[in-house]
């Protein structure tokens, strides 16, 4: 419908921002077995979904920081108290306990070290019947599961990938850590002949030893042998952490007891599985939900008000039936700028490339009386 008249077309906005207020808000809950990860929490943001008259930063928190305290202790030595920030999925801790009556143990004796992850074999095969594939063409992955990453396609002979029996079906297997992948094929050396230009990447999330099967020029095949992404509820992978004690000469000492995050473990148990790590946040400001591409939240994001920018959805039209059709509605574009809001998306990420559930949040401005600032 047309909408030349100023009060309608605004109480329609408003009709309309109020149901975005309420579907906005809406969350899930997440049902976990008892033997399951923790919940991964959303993000939190400091400012609730609305109308604003005025502008601000809005802070985004981390409910999960992945620090934890800890103290080590051991009868005829010193109390070693400290704290451990969680950002990978094996952490080794090394703390000295100086023995009783000898002095204070400095910081510098508690060594925080980071076990480098376990890694998985990963095959990526793509099939090159449709591509542009000629007799003596050699084909190439480049991404960012290398170091550098993304190297030139014939820059690294290791990044061939053969054929597979004679067949059109190109395989390479490399060894990879857990977590997200990007990348993308290519036909002989150099960028001029991969799949397309620019974005998007192909990305995967890597569990396990695993083989993912692609075509060439498809963005994301759906090959009943390719593993399945998790479903929500999304399920973190958790962390390990491995205290070694020992005094200051080096020698272990095998029964000290941890007290770690609040709960005391027995004397010599020094592996503690299931810790929930620390999360990365990452936001999108167009609508889109974040994915492991999108920005990193590293600064309040500043929320101002929309008033200017140019209509765009509002001018596709309802429909584009000719004059005379019987259900032609003579869509007129709108008269004037078009209400618009601010939308903040935030997901937390993990080591393993695991997501929280999203919280997404709408901001909306307050101009004038009765007048939301315009709306996209």
């Amino acid at each position: 419908m047309p909408y030349k008249n100023t009060h309608t077309f605004t109480t329609a906005i408003k009709n309309m921002l109020l149901l975005c207020i309420l579907f906005f808000s809406m969350g899930c809950t997440l049902v976990l077995a008892d033997d399951e990860p923790p919940e991964i929490l959303p993000p939190v943001f400091s400012h609730q979904g609305g109308f604003y008259q005025d502008g601000f930063d809005l802070h985004i928190e981390n409910p999960h920081s992945g620090t934890y305290h800890y103290v080590v202790s051991r009868a005829g030595y010193q109390e070693q108290a400290g704290q451990i920030t969680v950002d990978t999925q094996e952490k080794e801790v090394v703390v000295t306990l100086v023995p009783a009556g000898r002095g204070e143990a400095s910081p510098s004796e508690t060594d925080h070290r980071h076990i480098a992850g376990t890694t998985h074999s990963v095959g990526f095969c793509v099939d090159m019947t449709d591509s542009p594939f000629e007799d003596g063409d050699v084909v190439y992955i480049s991404g960012d599961m290398t170091d550098p990453a993304w190297p030139e396609p014939g820059s690294d002979p290791d990044m061939i990938m053969e054929s597979q029996d004679n067949d059109s079906i190109y395989c390479i297997y490399l060894d990879l850590e857990a977590g997200n992948h990007q990348y993308k094929y290519f036909l002989n050396p150099g960028w001029g002949d991969g799949e397309w230009s620019g974005s998007p990447n192909r990305q995967v999330t890597v569990y396990g030893d695993t083989i993912f099967h692609d075509i060439w020029g498809v963005i994301d095949p759906d090959d009943p042998d390719d593993p399945d992404d998790p479903e929500p509820p999304y399920v973190p992978g958790t962390a390990t952490l491995t205290f070694v004690v020992e005094d200051p000469e080096g020698n272990p000492i095998p029964d000290a007891t941890i007290f770690f995050d609040g709960e005391e473990l027995a004397p010599g148990e020094y592996v503690i599985t299931g810790v929930m790590p620390a999360a990365l946040i990452r936001y999108t400001t167009d609508g889109s939900i974040p994915d492991s591409t999108s920005a990193v939240y590293d600064a309040p994001i500043p929320i101002t008000s929309r008033e200017g920018d140019p209509n765009t959805i509002s001018l596709i039209p309802t429909n584009n039936l000719g004059e005379g059709h019987h259900y032609n509605e003579n869509w007129q574009p709108p008269a004037g700028e078009i209400f618009k809001i601010n939308t903040i998306r935030a997901r937390a990420f993990y080591p393993t490339g695991a997501r929280a559930r999203r919280r997404p949040i709408a901001i909306w401005w307050m101009n004038r009386l009765f007048t939301a600032t315009p709306c996209r």
